[in-house]
């Protein structure tokens, strides 16, 4: 579970140190689409709460 605020100075600056800071519009939009990932492993997804 992932929890965090987003559009305030301590996001800017972890992202400005992260991986993503060359992706601008990272965790910029307020509605889109969410997808589940995996690493190359069987994996499953239930009860999945939104």
């Amino acid at each position: 579970m992932v929890e965090f605020e987003r559009w305030n100075d301590d996001r800017n600056k972890h992202r400005a140190i992260s991986k993503w800071d060359n992706y601008p519009d990272f965790v910029m939009f307020k509605k889109g689409k969410i997808a589940l990932q995996d690493h190359g492993r069987v994996i499953w997804f239930r009860n999945i709460k939104i």
